[in-house]
């Protein structure tokens, strides 16, 4: 039996690995976009699927690989999600820049 191993680099950004050192910095040369200042622990208004109106309290805050969104990849590339508790649901979500809005400091409030 013959060992074959594999060596790859990742993207320090958004951890997308590539074949090539070359590849990971064109990629980690991209700029993240669409930060709306959001830190964990914060509430957010879901503009876009499933709880739409409701409230998010942020729980983690990453950046999208160019493997998310598939079909509109130069769109989601390198641009800020978060995932949080749906208030008000049973549920959590994931949301991309264009699913959700910051709440205004003077209507942000208790939801429980």
């Amino acid at each position: 039996m013959k060992t074959i191993k594999f060596e790859r680099y990742e993207c320090e950004v958004c951890g997308e690995s590539y074949e090539t050192a070359v590849a990971a910095r064109k990629c980690e040369d991209r700029p993240v976009t669409e930060d709306k200042g959001v830190k964990v622990g914060d509430e957010v208004l879901i503009t876009g699927g499933d709880g739409q109106g409701l409230r998010c309290k942020v729980e983690s805050i990453g950046i999208h690989s160019k493997q998310w969104g598939h079909y509109a990849a130069e769109r989601y590339w390198h641009t800020v999600y978060l995932t949080g508790e749906v208030l008000g649901s049973w549920g959590h979500r994931q949301l991309s820049f264009d699913q959700y809005e910051v709440i205004a400091e003077g209507k942000r409030g208790d939801t429980k």
